[in-house]
């Protein structure tokens, strides 16, 4: 048994569509694993929200990223209070 069959029996069970989404954490951390899954998910047509840790980002980080195939989509900002 994988620990993903309960996930997939719950999905398996629905009688409509699961609206889901992936979400990266670390933006301005491990570049070439972000750059592996936003290629990834580029070549998929799959949208991922990325959150940026602000403090870690760099202007070629963010050059990079928006340089990269199928990078335009909605952009969110989140301000602490």
């Amino acid at each position: 048994m994988s620990w993903l069959d309960p996930v997939r029996e719950a999905l398996d069970a629905r009688a409509s569509a699961a609206l889901i989404f992936f979400r990266n954490d670390d933006a301005g951390w491990d570049d070439a694993r972000l750059r592996a899954m936003l290629d990834l998910f580029a070549r998929c047509s799959v949208p991922l929200e990325v959150a940026v840790i602000p403090a870690d980002l760099t202007a070629s980080q963010v050059a990079s990223w928006v340089a990269g195939p199928a990078r335009c989509g909605r952009t969110t900002t989140a301000t602490r209070t």
